[in-house]
């Protein structure tokens, strides 16, 4: 959601909607304008037993969203394309397929090298199963308007990334897990940064006793018996080609994910998104950027337990000035009954607290280093 003094605009998707008669799976896009009295509805027509869509971002005028669809209620290979909406009406402007040199699965989209609109996610060998099969790296894809792919650039585990981090040819980072790229940002001196954090699968006690006494009654088990551990987070360096020139994890603590039964087979992109959208498991919060587009801070949260000291929440920022890296971290807890951080100007950061017995509402700001 996006507002100014005049006007509120609200673009939301809402993904497996049973809206068909025949009990065909889809997706739904909403969007409302206060400032010009417009909303619509976007609902595919299409023949396919199964949409799934993500809102990617929107430019000039043009929403863009990732779908896929499925022939089947048990197709595992389905076909993914980029879809252009207009903005003001709603109307299908284009529909490309990501099948170029390698198969795409774009995750999100940013504005860099001039404002210009580029895609990036991971992407796989053309014949690859994206539901299944790991990754080869990631992808960036300018796109213009009206659809047309402007560039693309690959970013391989095995050749480009290996020169940085220890990352075996399926993308999984020694002791980081997988990556899921939350944002790119772009500085004025021409350098793009990306901010990724990392996930792993591990046992999960809860899911296996599921399995088993699920197994003993003749019954399912609910929950997976794998579940999600978030690690820590990781700021990539390219250059404004989408060449990458560093990479840095910043060690946090990590939390985990319990996934219903059967989420241990699915793709690594895949869990990721549903880590992000579904579960809300990712600490990162937010990256601010500056005005002159010197300085930016990646924001997340964290959990501390320092021996004989502070125990508890933080909120932690990673700042990049004129290139030069700083971090810093507040302590959220406190005798409120309820904390939230929200972003103030580049650099602070507003916090709010609500005392339930004094019926208390406070807020002050902080700066970050």
């Amino acid at each position: 959601m996006t507002s100014n003094t005049r006007d509120y605009t609200l673009l939301k998707t809402q993904g497996l909607l049973p809206s068909r008669e025949d009990k065909d799976y889809t997706f739904q896009v909403d969007y409302f304008s206060s400032q010009k009295k417009k909303q619509w509805t976007y609902t595919p027509t299409e023949g396919g037993k199964k949409f799934v869509g993500d809102y990617l971002g929107n430019y000039n005028g043009v929403v863009y969203l990732e779908v896929l669809r499925y022939g089947g209620a048990f197709d595992q290979k389905p076909d993914s394309y980029i879809l252009g909406l207009n903005l003001e009406t709603g109307k299908k402007l284009f529909e490309k397929p990501t099948d170029s040199k390698f198969r795409f699965y774009p995750a999100s989209m940013s504005l860099v090298n001039g404002g210009k609109p580029y895609l990036y996610g991971e992407y796989f060998d053309v014949d690859a199963n994206i539901m299944k099969d790991k990754s080869s790296g990631f992808a960036f894809w300018g796109i213009d308007e009206a659809g047309k792919i402007t560039s693309e650039k690959y970013v391989s585990w095995s050749v480009d990334m290996s020169k940085y981090l220890d990352v075996s040819s399926k993308g999984k980072i020694e002791d980081f897990g997988f990556m899921y790229l939350h944002q790119i940002v772009q500085t004025a001196d021409g350098k793009i940064y990306a901010v990724g954090e990392g996930f792993k699968k591990v046992a999960s006690a809860l899911g296996i006793a599921s399995t088993i006494l699920g197994a003993a009654s003749g019954s399912r088990g609910g929950a997976s018996m794998a579940k999600i551990k978030v690690t820590d987070m990781m700021l990539l360096t390219f250059d404004q080609d989408f060449n990458i020139k560093g990479a840095k994890v910043y060690d946090k603590n990590s939390n985990s994910v319990e996934f219903p039964s059967g989420s241990e087979f699915v793709s690594t992109p895949l869990m990721g998104k549903m880590l992000k959208y579904y579960y809300g498991g990712f600490d990162y919060a937010y990256t601010q950027v500056n005005k002159d587009l010197t300085s930016f801070s990646v924001c997340y949260s964290d959990f501390v337990r320092e021996k004989g000291g502070y125990k508890g929440g933080t909120f932690n920022s990673i700042t990049c000035t004129d290139g030069k890296i700083t971090t810093d971290k507040i302590n959220t807890k406190s005798d409120a009954k309820f904390s939230a951080v929200y972003p103030s100007k580049q650099g602070q950061v507003l916090i709010m607290d609500y005392y339930k017995k004094d019926k208390r509402l406070e807020m002050h700001i902080e700066k970050l280093n």
